[in-house]
């Protein structure tokens, strides 16, 4: 998996008041009934795809 960077920035932005909210970035086709993730994740207000707006509603947005 990955090696933090996206959760690093976020956390960095989120501490300067910076990254409210949090929308990814998809293809329709993309689209998982879970996505693994470990406590350092940070979750997303939504993910926009070319044709609507999925808002996720198992990861908090903020880190425990």
């Amino acid at each position: 998996y990955g090696k933090g960077y996206y959760d690093t920035t976020i956390r960095h932005l989120q501490t300067a008041g910076h990254a409210k909210m949090l929308i990814g970035i998809a293809h329709d086709f993309q689209e998982v009934e879970f996505i693994p993730h470990e406590r350092h994740d940070f979750g997303m207000h939504g993910i926009a795809t070319p044709t609507r707006l999925v808002q996720p509603l198992a990861l908090p947005v903020t880190q425990s």
